[in-house]
């Protein structure tokens, strides 16, 4: 259980870098909050979308393929992973 909320707070930490455009800070907090705690989609989508926005394609593909396969009715991850790179 304390191992969920620690990865809690890392995604939640995330997600603001990440809307604050930090991507390096926010695919380092998803991969902590992944570490903790492996089976949750939304770090790995969030932490797709840091490593599309630093130019690290193939990667961002490699999660946004794990989020699928950890919750493949979650619409979002199809959306992100057949985004166009820029």
């Amino acid at each position: 259980m304390l191992k969920r909320l620690q990865a809690l707070v890392h995604f939640c930490i995330g997600e603001i870098h990440l809307k604050h455009g930090k991507l390096s800070a926010a695919e380092a907090r998803m991969s902590r909050a992944i570490w903790l705690y492996p089976n949750i989609p939304f770090g790995y989508v969030d932490r797709g979308v840091a490593l599309q926005g630093m130019g690290e394609h193939s990667r961002a593909i490699d999660d946004f393929d794990r989020a699928i396969d950890l919750a493949p009715r979650f619409a979002m991850v199809y959306s992100n992973r057949g985004s166009p790179s820029w």
